[in-house]
């Protein structure tokens, strides 16, 4: 795509966008500097591995009897079970509703499972989770978690109706993170830097059906870009810090009567064994085993964990990484390892990511020097990223 047509769309998307509902919201950081990473070995916290649900097809939420029990599917998220955990709930307790069911069981405890106990807690129901793992041992902790629909379903699997579950399932979630939005749970609205050469501009296709939900995007002028890239755009979106995030809506179905019990599901009948009448399967990887699904598989992917920086209030993506700020840590990413089983880190991978992430940064910071000298001085480096 040359660069006119590009501008055209970047064009049509901000105006897509305006209305969105962040548009009140305060403006971006237009004009400050977003500061560098400092990419050291001594800074490395940890290794953190997660195994994604993956669905060529995408998610599932639909109703299913068995002798007599209901079971409401909500599994298959890929790399948006945060983002999208409150829209997908939110269609799984209409399936519920329809029943008079009062008490109702939800099998999994990170983040689908319990906004799908808390919504169904808020419309009168009774709940009780059950897993396996719980907060901080969940899946859902090791999510990076910034909103945004990713990793969701294979290109050729999208269909029209899967786009709208997906544009539904989009507003009701983004909606209800602005109304989480506090420091008890750990969300809050960053800067996003999505880093772009010439041939690959805009949003991922998987985020077009929610496009609308990303205010005031615009293309950072050149004289405003210290990432040495061609391109840069520059929008916000919610990061929700997982660790203070689930453990904030675990209390909260606690605190609504709710119960969350530790326990393990070795088959389908374990799962009907329970007594509730109504269960809500959330079990995620879980349901290859315990439902049959043999479509669902595991995409791994790890993140290299470093010390808190008070500077880096912004996220970046692209380029084959991505970093992403929590209030205590940094996140390093950008690894989707298909239909591998184990938690165990790849170390080339993380080799990769530290060497990646370290170069750009450090190149950041001496463009950032060199343009506090002579303007004929200053570095240009677009070449690198190519």
């Amino acid at each position: 795509m040359d660069r006119r047509a590009y501008l055209k769309l970047m064009g049509g998307l901000a105006g897509a966008v305006v209305l969105g509902p962040l548009a009140g919201c305060s403006g971006l950081n237009a004009g400050r500097r977003p500061a560098p990473v400092r990419v050291e070995r001594g800074l490395i916290k940890r290794i953190d591995v997660g195994l994604r649900p993956f669905r060529p097809s995408g998610f599932v939420v639909r109703a299913e009897r068995f002798d007599g029990k209901l079971v409401v599917h909500n599994y298959g998220h890929g790399g948006s079970g945060v983002t999208l955990s409150w829209g997908t709930a939110h269609r799984a307790a209409q399936h519920v509703l329809e029943t008079e069911a009062e008490v109702c069981a939800v099998v999994g405890c990170g983040a689908v499972g319990l906004a799908t106990a808390r919504l169904l807690q808020e419309r009168g129901r009774s709940v009780a989770i059950y897993a396996r793992d719980l907060p901080p041992q969940t899946t859902s902790n090791v999510a990076p978690a910034q909103w945004a629909p990713h990793g969701l379903l294979d290109r050729d699997g999208q269909t029209p109706a899967f786009e709208q579950q997906l544009r539904e399932a989009g507003a009701f979630a983004f909606e209800r993170y602005g109304s989480l939005r506090a420091a008890r749970y750990g969300i809050r609205l960053l800067d996003n830097y999505a880093l772009h050469d010439e041939r690959q501009p805009g949003f991922p296709w998987s985020v077009q059906a929610v496009a609308h939900l990303f205010p005031e995007i615009e293309e950072v002028p050149p004289e405003e870009n210290p990432f040495g890239t061609p391109y840069a755009l520059r929008y916000k979106t919610y990061q929700i810090d997982t660790g203070v995030y689930l453990n904030a809506l675990a209390e909260d179905v606690r605190a609504a009567g709710g119960t969350i019990t530790v326990r393990g599901f070795q088959s389908l009948e374990d799962v009907l064994g329970l007594p509730e009448r109504v269960i809500v399967n959330c079990a995620g990887l879980g349901s290859r085993e315990l439902f049959g699904d043999e479509e669902i598989f595991p995409v791994k992917g790890q993140l290299t964990v470093l010390e808190q920086q008070d500077a880096i209030d912004y996220v970046l993506t692209g380029l084959g990484f991505y970093m992403m700020p929590r209030h205590n840590e940094i996140l390093l990413g950008g690894t989707f390892e298909h239909r591998v089983e184990t938690l165990r880190p790849n170390d080339k991978a993380t080799e990769r990511i530290f060497r990646r992430t370290q170069g750009f940064f450090e190149r950041m910071a001496g463009r950032a020097v060199s343009s506090a000298e002579p303007s004929g001085s200053r570095l240009r480096e677009f070449a690198v990223f190519t």
